[in-house]
């Protein structure tokens, strides 16, 4: 639908309205067609749809992320400080950097345990 198009590209209602149409009306006229349209639920959901397509297109999901380092990884072939960091930054978002288990003895626990390896 052209009308949400324009709506979502930053027109106001009534400047959706005239270019969808082409309505060649008066202004009060449109603004009121451009009314009835935004409180269709139908209209105003498929306005969020594209308002969301259109925040999806200018972020990086996290896949696309780790796709883009890789390819930086693997092609990048002079500098091997820049390789690092990618694989650092790629280490970071996949969690490989979060600390090992470390088990933690009360004194004693851990005399126990010397005194039992006596």
């Amino acid at each position: 639908m052209a009308f949400c198009h324009h709506v979502v590209d930053g027109a106001n209602g009534t400047e959706a309205y005239i270019l969808a149409y082409a309505a060649k009306g008066s202004q009060a006229c449109s603004r009121v067609q451009a009314c009835r349209l935004l409180k269709n639920p139908d209209v105003v959901a498929y306005i969020e749809k594209l308002k969301q397509a259109a925040e999806n297109k200018k972020t990086l999901v996290r896949i696309e992320k780790r796709i883009w380092l890789a390819k930086f990884v693997r092609d990048c072939k002079e500098d091997t400080g820049k390789r690092i960091k990618a694989i650092e930054v790629d280490n970071e978002m996949t969690g490989d950097n979060a600390p090992q288990k470390v088990e933690v003895f009360g004194l004693s626990e851990l005399l126990g345990m010397v005194r039992k390896n006596k």
